[in-house]
């Protein structure tokens, strides 16, 4: 979560195997809980794109 600029330590929840197209693959879950106040976000003007 350094992208964000916020520190959290993730939590394991649970794994799951997906079947993909050419052999399957295991992905895992975590979460995390944010305390405190939000990292500021980035804006756009009134139209504007990308």
């Amino acid at each position: 979560m350094a992208e964000l600029g916020v520190r959290a330590r993730p939590r394991f929840v649970l794994t799951f195997r997906y079947a993909g197209v050419i052999s399957p693959y295991w992905l895992g879950l975590h979460e995390a809980v944010l305390t405190g106040p939000s990292p500021p976000t980035r804006t756009r003007s009134p139209g504007t794109t990308g």
